[in-house]
């Protein structure tokens, strides 16, 4: 977007907060359909040339994006129940609240799940490896957690799990699901790079609260980058520090 007049590039800044303040001249956005949906609005405020080809993309990314809305609505409808429940083992189950996350998760191919302590994030996060069907995964957990999550896998479905013993990339043996640590990812970047994991979950997300001013940020952005579906999960997305 250029050739801006300067009240409505002032406009322009205040709907879309990712655009510098100090911009001038060209605009630029990020591609998604939540952005061609705000986008088509402020157009329709403030009218401005395009190509018949650029309508026709903003059109139908808008129109892709209230449909994805009204289909995350209705899933979060106290009826809502799955076309068919997720394939844990035959003694293993989700609960509805945990069916309605792996809908969205695998309808939207992406989501942050803020349940509480206690509520099955594990459990959520393996419906939602399982409904996709996209392999072979990637979880990233704290240290501690490893053992934990690739048990807990186990346990409720038929996946087969490895979880990663080092920073230093090696044959990987095959398995479905591939568990990280945060301490570890950063050596993995390369085959993460190449797409190999469709599926990344996030466990304590907020590990990677420093983003880019941290390898294992820099790394988390690799694998998110080439990955299908990505899901963060927590009960504690900040931590309370003064600079949250």
């Amino acid at each position: 977007m250029s050739r801006v007049a300067p009240h409505v590039a002032l406009r322009l800044k205040s709907v879309f907060p990712r655009i510098d303040k100090a911009t001038t001249g060209r605009f630029c956005f990020d591609d998604s359909p939540i952005v061609c949906a705000d986008l088509d609005w402020f157009l329709s405020r403030y009218p401005m040339d395009m190509t018949a080809a650029d309508r026709r993309r903003l059109t139908r990314e808008r129109h892709r994006f209230e449909t994805s809305r009204a289909e995350f609505e209705t899933i979060l409808l106290p009826d809502w129940r799955p076309a068919a429940r997720t394939s844990l083992r035959a003694d293993r189950r989700a609960f509805a609240f945990q069916e309605k996350a792996i809908e969205i998760a695998v309808r939207m191919r992406r989501l942050l799940v803020l349940d509480e302590g206690g509520m099955g994030k594990t459990i959520t996060g393996t419906g939602i490896m399982v409904r996709a069907g996209l392999f072979p995964a990637a979880v990233v957990v704290q240290a501690h957690l490893a053992s934990q999550w690739a048990e807990r896998i186990a346990e409720f479905s038929t996946l087969r799990v490895h979880v990663i013993k080092s920073t230093t990339p090696y044959e990987l043996p095959e398995a479905d699901v591939y568990v990280f640590r945060y301490s570890n990812i950063a050596g993995w970047v390369d085959i993460a790079g190449q797409g190999v994991f469709r599926v990344v979950l996030f466990d304590e997300i907020q590990e990677l609260r420093r983003g880019g001013n941290a390898q294992k940020g820099k790394a988390g952005k690799v694998f998110v980058r080439n990955a299908a579906i990505r899901v963060g999960l927590t009960a504690t997305p900040i931590y309370n520090y003064g600079d949250e």
